[in-house]
């Protein structure tokens, strides 16, 4: 197959259109075309293949990119048996915003009642600093943020979390506050938090005068492999 790789549209500050051509199938009675991209020619990432049983234009939108950055970028087609066609290498920019720009990351050190909360404010658009805060609660109508945090360059940031309810599903996001250059949220992100052990405790037997047998019954580890 023949592919070639066509300038970057709709380029904004966190995402694209990457656009090629398919002009031959080459020996293939189909081909599945796709575009590979990434901050460098290694590329790492691509997008979602499509089929084409003809020569044609085609283009995938690429979302959740970092601002002001130069992705890389090449369409290919993938012919099977019959080989795969690659189109040279391509780059576009990515634009300042104005409004801040934040991601959320996975939570860490996650017990049976705490974790940490992750965010990185990629940008803070056209503001001179940013509060940055999680919303967090047992659905994703969230109800509970942490305390805001003011920021004037971009940088990961965090919050702990206490008093969570053991073997609970937590929905999260980070949020940057530009003032009157908007409000940006990250993605809503999930954790749960460890189960504790069950235990009863039950009758004494065996008493006599001086010794007695205690009793308990361990119902459930939790989340533990062991426990004491």
């Amino acid at each position: 197959p023949v592919v070639v790789t066509v300038v970057a549209t709709k380029v904004t500050s966190v995402g694209a259109t990457v656009n090629g051509t398919l002009t031959s199938l080459g020996s293939a009675t189909t081909v599945n075309v796709f575009f590979e991209y990434g901050e460098n020619t290694s590329y790492g990432s691509t997008t979602t293949p499509q089929t084409m049983s003809g020569t044609s234009e085609f283009s995938a939108d690429i979302t959740g990119l970092s601002p002001e950055t130069t992705y890389h970028f090449r369409a290919v087609a993938d012919g099977g048996e019959h080989g795969i066609g690659v189109g040279i290498d391509k780059t576009f920019t990515t634009t300042k915003p104005i409004t801040p720009v934040v991601r959320s990351f996975p939570a860490t050190g996650v017990t049976s009642s705490a974790a940490t909360l992750n965010g990185n404010l990629l940008s803070l658009g056209a503001a001179t600093a940013a509060n940055v805060f999680f919303e967090y609660g047992e659905t994703t109508a969230y109800g509970s943020n942490t305390t805001a945090q003011n920021m004037t360059a971009t940088g990961v940031f965090s919050a702990n979390l206490t008093g969570l309810k053991p073997g609970t599903n937590y929905y999260f996001r980070a949020k940057a506050d530009g003032g009157a250059y908007g409000v940006a949220t990250g993605a809503d992100m999930t954790f749960t938090t460890l189960s504790l052990p069950v235990v009863s405790t039950t009758a004494a037997t065996s008493v006599s005068y001086f010794t007695t047998t205690l009793n308990g019954n361990l119902l459930s580890l939790g989340t533990a492999a062991t426990v004491d």
